[in-house]
């Protein structure tokens, strides 16, 4: 298999792993929209296991690239740059998946501001049932202490 085939292939298994993850993301939104914890739970964990696919397929497409002496290059400017016979073929997968991407950035927008405003939610109940400001900075040990939150040495001044 020649470094095109292998980029062929790699860049169509980007495209399915990008649209296994929308569907894992789609699910899990639906189910912090309903307030299903179960569902997420088992969406974290079907997501953890592409996370793990993901790296896989980087490092391929790293180990294709580096044989190819591009390594530097991104995958637009090797597309780009290929010859037009190399380029009608990967061209309209490096469509395909950069759209598969922008889906699955929308989505996960989506689902992170669905798990946020329960988080908040959740938080207001807090409040209500303690009298308290809930503390969302709070952060606590493995064992379920609270610990002091760790200082950052950004500047919070604009």
């Amino acid at each position: 298999m020649n470094h095109t085939e292998e980029l062929q292939k790699n860049l169509t298994e980007t495209c399915m792993f990008l649209k296994d993850i929308t569907a894992v993301e789609k699910e899990k939104m639906e189910a912090a929209m309903k307030n299903n914890v179960l569902i997420l739970e088992e969406c974290i964990k079907k997501e953890q296991a592409l996370v793990m696919r993901s790296r896989g397929l980087d490092q391929k497409r790293q180990s294709i690239q580096k044989a190819m002496g591009a390594e530097q290059l991104t995958l637009k400017q090797i597309v780009e740059g290929a010859s037009a016979e190399t380029k009608a073929l990967l061209l309209p997968l490096y469509q395909e998946m950069a759209a598969a991407l922008e889906e699955y950035k929308g989505v996960y927008e989506g689902a992170k501001t669905a798990i946020e405003v329960n988080l908040h939610r959740i938080n207001r109940g807090l409040e209500g049932l303690t009298g308290k400001p809930a503390e969302a900075d709070t952060v606590y040990s493995g064992h379920g202490e609270k610990v002091e939150k760790p200082r950052t040495f950004t500047s919070r001044r604009v």
